[in-house]
């Protein structure tokens, strides 16, 4: 997972892919600074990384050293990595050490520090070897170029799976507004259906009245009807219940549909910035072609 994607989840921001990566066009801007090397100082070469994670740098780097140096051992020492006797054409003839190390910082963008150690134990600096220092700039320019171009390859990655989730949700809300819309059309049909079973009951309901009050029943007839009677006076209140919890469940999903179609169309729009942000992260992979 790349830095930026990081910052998004421990701040609780919505989840919106933005890129925020410096256009590739423009030069990479190398600067000497003293770093810690052991218990002593000397002089690296750096230059700012943003929006990248460490591990992505610190592998492409090894990519990068590989390409340049040929197949190289690399060791973990003073919270960087180091190679000794690297042969690096154009800093010098003889075996060099290199050190490599992503300083500590508060903010978003990585500082990337790299120390060329010559054969003598001299750090190599703009000062000493202004020539070897040059080619050192271009070799880490290079870098600096191939990490960044990657940075955005995953960025633009991320971009599309953050789309394809936006998409599955989209669709997902679209299935479950429709689920609604298919329930409640099944529910209006229940309350007719059982609405004529009422009326039907209900007509029943007087016909035996009406044989009750006619006054020339017999007790088995009477007893019969009576029957007949309460059996029909459940229905009627079963009927009624039921009419009553079809009208609430259709509320409730009336709610439920306005709801989520609000959330479609608030989908929508994100799918709409998404695809956004992917044209302009398309649009830097092609800058970084040109």
């Amino acid at each position: 997972m790349n830095l930026f994607k990081m910052i998004k989840i421990h701040s609780l921001i919505p989840l919106l892919f933005i890129s925020f990566l410096i256009p590739l066009k423009a030069q990479t801007t190398i600067y000497e600074e003293d770093i810690k090397y052991g218990n002593h100082y000397g002089n690296a070469l750096l230059f700012q990384m943003p929006y990248c994670s460490k591990k992505m740098v610190k592998a492409q780097w090894k990519e990068s050293v590989n390409m340049h140096f040929g197949k190289t051992s690399f060791k973990n020492i003073f919270k960087g990595i180091s190679i000794t006797d690297a042969n690096i054409k154009g800093i010098s003839d003889q075996p060099v050490d290199v050190y490599y190390r992503i300083l500590d910082t508060k903010t978003d963008t990585l500082r990337v520090a790299t120390a060329f150690i010559l054969n003598d134990g001299e750090f190599l600096s703009s000062k000493t070897h202004p020539e070897e220092y040059e080619n050192a700039v271009r070799l880490l320019t290079d870098y600096a170029y191939a990490a960044k171009k990657k940075c955005i390859e995953l960025e633009l990655q991320d971009s599309y799976d953050y789309q394809g989730t936006l998409n599955d949700e989209y669709v997902k809300l679209q299935r479950f507004k429709g689920k609604l819309e298919k329930e409640n059309t099944s529910l209006e049909n229940k309350i007719i259906q059982t609405k004529q079973k009422k009326a039907s009951s209900e007509k029943q309901l007087e016909a035996i009245q009406s044989e009750l009050e006619g006054g020339s029943l017999s007790d088995k007839e009477i007893s019969k009807y009576t029957k007949q009677k309460e059996s029909l006076s459940h229905k009627l209140i079963d009927y009624e219940d039921d009419i009553s919890s079809y009208q609430v469940k259709i509320t409730e999903n009336k709610d439920n549909i306005t709801k989520t179609y609000k959330d479609i169309v608030k989908k929508a729009e994100e799918l709409k910035d998404q695809k956004t942000v992917i044209q302009d992260i398309k649009r830097k992979i092609e800058e970084v072609k040109k």
